[in-house]
C-alpha cells in the first residue's frame, strides 16, 4: 500500500486542518501540557498538534519521512516506526500524544507501540489519545482504505491497562 500517495490525495487542504487543530490544541489539549514538558507526538502526520502545542521540548515520530517538511523549526523529528522508537531515550518524555493513529496498525503493533510509550515516559508521564471510536462512528470508520483495526474506548482502555496504564479521563 502506498500510504504516501493515499495521504497526498486525502489531505489536500492542509491550511484548513491547521485552523481546526489550532482550536483543538489551544482550547483543549494545552490544558494537559505544562510549559516545561517534553512532548512526543507519535504518528505526527503533518504536525498539526506538535507545531501548535506550547511546551519545553517537542519530539515527533512518523514512519513517513516526507512529513518533516511540515514541522516547525525546533521540532526534533525521528523517521521511524512507533513500535521501536530507538532515538527516544528511556524515561525522557512527560507527555505522549497520539491522534488518529491506532486504527492504522495491526493489533500486535498497537501493543508494541504502547510498550514503547511505557519505556519513554517519565514516572508521572501521561499519554493523550484522540482516536476515532468505532462504537460511535461505525458507519464511517471503514471509509478509509488504510484503517485496518477496529477500536473503541473500551478496547483502548483494556490494552493500555494490560501495559500498566490507568485511565484518568
Amino acid at each position: 500500500m502506498d500510504v504516501k500517495k493515499i495521504y497526498e490525495a486525502r489531505f489536500v487542504n492542509i491550511e484548513e486542518r491547521k485552523s481546526i487543530w489550532k482550536v483543538l490544541v489551544n482550547d483543549f489539549f494545552q490544558h494537559f501540557i505544562k510549559k516545561n514538558d517534553v512532548v512526543l507526538d507519535v504518528g505526527c502526520g503533518y504536525g498539526e498538534f506538535i507545531n501548535e502545542i506550547i511546551c519545553g521540548q517537542k519530539l515527533a515520530v512518523d514512519s513517513n519521512k516526507a512529513v518533516k517538511k511540515y514541522l516547525n523549526k525546533g521540532i526534533r523529528f525521528f523517521p521511524e516506526s512507533s513500535t521501536k522508537m530507538s532515538h527516544i531515550k528511556d524515561r525522557s518524555v512527560n507527555k505522549v500524544f497520539v491522534s488518529n493513529f491506532f486504527e492504522h496498525l495491526k493489533k500486535e503493533d498497537i501493543v508494541k507501540t504502547i510498550k514503547e510509550f511505557k519505556r519513554v515516559l517519565k514516572s508521572q508521564g501521561k499519554v493523550l489519545v484522540l482516536q476515532p471510536n468505532i462504537r460511535f462512528c461505525a458507519k464511517d470508520y471503514w471509509m478509509f482504505f488504510d484503517h485496518i483495526t477496529a477500536l473503541d474506548d473500551r478496547v483502548l482502555e483494556e490494552v493500555f491497562a494490560i501495559q500498566g496504564f490507568k485511565l484518568k479521563k
